[in-house]
């Protein structure tokens, strides 16, 4: 098996344009859903913990991992990885903010 870390954020975090020393960063995203999937299928379906961060255990293969926050946000984000390295992805949620 091998792990499958990452870290779900959202973006951006204040309204304008932003520019490259921004003090607006990207926020964790506590508790969003992530599912893994393989042929189309559910594999695996985790929160995120306080920090924004989780960890699913998997056999060699390629996987669609999505990202899906629960504050009434409705975006989505769909990653593909390739294991059977270890691999940490970053999910970036679009925040909605302009």
């Amino acid at each position: 098996m091998s792990a499958l870390t990452g870290l779900v954020v959202m973006a951006p975090t204040c309204p304008g344009p932003q520019a490259v020393d921004s003090s607006c960063p990207p926020r964790a995203v506590v508790n969003a859903q992530v599912t893994v999937l393989a042929g189309g299928q559910a594999l695996v379906t985790t929160t995120t913990d306080a920090s924004g961060r989780f960890t699913v255990r998997l056999p060699p293969g390629s996987y669609v991992v999505t990202a899906r926050s629960v504050s009434g946000r409705r975006w989505q984000v769909t990653a593909t990885v390739q294991l059977p390295r270890s691999q940490d992805l970053e999910l970036t949620i679009d925040s909605g903010i302009r």
